[in-house]
C-alpha cells in the first residue's frame, strides 16, 4: 500500500516538473512582430531596459514569465524595430525604459481548447540626464491560443508591440 502511494507520488511529480519544464517562456517567441511599414521615429540614443515584477514558472502556477525572459524580448524588439541605437542590459545610457510585469491573468480555457492570456506591463521611459519623464504608461494586452504556452508567449509579445508603438510616437534625442 505504502510502495504504490510512493509510486503515484513520483509519477506525479515527474508529470506536472514536464509541465513546468514546458511552460517556461522562451523570449524569442515574445519578440514584436511589427509593421516595416509603420512610421518609427528613431532614436540615435541608447536605452537601458530593466524588468521587474515577473516570476519564474512553478509546477503550482504556470501563468508566469521571468524578468530575464521579457527583458530580452524586450530589448530585442526595440533593436529591430530601430526605435533606439542600441537596448542594453546594463551600463550608461541617454535613455531608462523600466517595465514592471503588474499582472498575468489566470487563463481562461475557452471554447474549443482555447486559452486565453492577459497582462499589464507598467512602463515608464526617462531620460537619464537630466532625469525627466518622458513617457509612462499602463498596457494591457490579451492574446488567445490552442496552449498556455502560446496563449502567455503571445500575450507578452503583443504587450511589447504596443508599448513600441506608442514610443515609437514620441520625438527622442
Amino acid at each position: 500500500m505504502i510502495r504504490t502511494r510512493v509510486h503515484f507520488f513520483l509519477v506525479g511529480v515527474l508529470v506536472c516538473g514536464g509541465c513546468a519544464t514546458a511552460a517556461k517562456s522562451n523570449p524569442k517567441a515574445m519578440i514584436a512582430q511589427l509593421n516595416v511599414n509603420a512610421p518609427v521615429h528613431k532614436s540615435l540614443s541608447d536605452v537601458n531596459v530593466t524588468v521587474v515584477g515577473g516570476e519564474e514558472t512553478s509546477v503550482m502556477i504556470l501563468a508566469r514569465i521571468a524578468d530575464e525572459d521579457f527583458a530580452e524580448a524586450l530589448r530585442e524588439s526595440i533593436m529591430q524595430s530601430g526605435l533606439f541605437r542600441k537596448a542594453l542590459e546594463k551600463g550608461l545610457a541617454t535613455y531608462q525604459l523600466h517595465a514592471f510585469i503588474a499582472q498575468i491573468n489566470r487563463p481562461i480555457y475557452g471554447m474549443s481548447s482555447t486559452v486565453v492570456v492577459s497582462m499589464e506591463v507598467n512602463y515608464t521611459l526617462a531620460r537619464t540626464n537630466p532625469k525627466e519623464v518622458v513617457w509612462q504608461k499602463a498596457v494591457v494586452s490579451t492574446y488567445t491560443a490552442p496552449s498556455l504556452q502560446l496563449a502567455k508567449e503571445g500575450a507578452a509579445r503583443k504587450n511589447i508591440e504596443q508599448a513600441i508603438q506608442e514610443m515609437s510616437q514620441l520625438r527622442l534625442e
